[in-house]
């Protein structure tokens, strides 16, 4: 459990941005709900973990700091744009009716969904294991504590049904409290490890 303490405050230092080294600003525009399109006018936000039109590799200082070069990057974003659309096609189709709980198990689903459609992509654009490796920890880091949902991380760390639901529990705390936020100025930086 210890162990677990460590990675759970290491996600939670990914997700305020102390993860020291190359800094870069990963501020977008805030998309309305059942929309694909930033609002126009609307200030920045830094929104690590959420699902975003624009990628989080998007970004010329991540993208140097991973070694991803155009192609690479056209292929990448080509894969998530699709995963997105379907991400969205989703989103708009969930029944305004339903229960919260009943739509947060669907975003919960669908975020997955998009998780799993986009990541063929890299075992495709990113050949090198090591840059490979490297994408993906940047990446669940990035996902905060949605990263522990994630299959691939929840069976390496071994965690029990009990662990992952506590964990679920945290990230459905986080994901509130982010939606809470007022938005923060593009000057606030995320850093890399």
């Amino acid at each position: 459990m210890r162990f677990l303490s460590h990675i759970l405050r290491a996600s939670a230092l990914a997700t305020i941005g102390v993860l020291g080294g190359v800094s870069f600003a990963h501020a977008q525009a805030k998309v309305q709900p059942g929309s694909s399109q930033p609002n126009p006018g609307q200030a920045a936000v830094v929104s690590p973990g959420n699902l975003n039109q624009t990628p989080w590799f998007s970004n010329p200082a991540v993208r140097q700091h991973l070694k991803i070069d155009g192609d690479q990057f056209s292929g990448l974003n080509n894969a998530y744009q699709s995963a997105w659309a379907n991400y969205q096609k989703g989103i708009n189709s969930i029944d305004a009716n339903a229960s919260a709980a009943t739509r947060q198990q669907m975003m919960s689903q669908l975020q997955q969904n998009f998780y799993n459609d986009f990541a063929p992509a890299t075992t495709k654009y990113l050949p090198d294991v090591t840059q490979r490796q490297r994408f993906n920890q940047v990446y669940w880091q990035h996902r905060g504590y949605g990263a522990f949902s994630d299959s691939t991380v929840a069976d390496a760390l071994n965690l029990s049904p009990a662990q992952r639901d506590k964990l679920n529990q945290h990230y459905q705390d986080w994901s509130t409290q982010v939606g809470k936020r007022s938005c923060l100025p593009p000057s606030s930086n995320i850093y890399l490890a």
